[in-house]
């Protein structure tokens, strides 16, 4: 009984080996990720008036998971450790630059728009003092923690509200 089970399984197992020889060239990984493309929600965790942003260029960096923020230095300004970051979920933290007094702030948009390439794109609206307006004379440098979906992202674009391109990511190539 035993010699009838080998006669039938071997040529079964050779069939399975040579349909999976014949598949050498197809790569799954390499065929991406397939991003559905619509609106997605944004939510506000945190924000700080000093984040050490060294120039006066706005920018925007992608944490994939909470760990990375609460390692890195933008983590460590908005006390990201205290906050509870799910594994569900994605961050980003929006810089609006080094400036040389008070008064200035981001109010982002609770929701942003992810495009069929992997693009995230943010609005926010980008507050400055009115030049009436006294300011204290402090270098800030504001940014805000922002909670989003967890997804592959290619690229993440921020936008003010007169649809500037204020700061943009894109993922390293691997």
């Amino acid at each position: 009984m035993r010699r009838h089970v080998l006669r039938a399984l071997v040529p079964c197992v050779a069939v399975g080996l040579t349909a999976c020889a014949s598949m050498s060239n197809m790569k799954f990984w390499e065929q991406g990720y397939e991003f559905q493309a619509g609106t997605l929600p944004v939510a506000e965790l945190r924000r700080a008036l000093v984040c050490d942003t060294p120039t006066e260029d706005a920018d925007v960096t992608l944490f994939d998971a909470g760990d990375a923020l609460r390692s890195s230095p933008l983590g460590s300004s908005l006390e990201a450790g205290s906050l509870d970051l799910v594994p569900s979920s994605s961050y980003l933290v929006v810089e609006q630059g080094q400036r040389r007094t008070g008064g200035y702030s981001i109010e982002m948009l609770p929701e942003a728009t992810l495009t069929d390439e992997g693009v995230l794109k943010l609005t926010g609206t980008w507050l400055e003092p009115g030049a009436d307006r006294m300011t204290i004379q402090i270098l800030t440098s504001v940014c805000v923690l922002l909670e989003v979906p967890a997804q592959p992202y290619n690229r993440v674009e921020v936008y003010d509200r007169e649809g500037t391109l204020r700061a943009s990511w894109s993922r390293p190539e691997q």
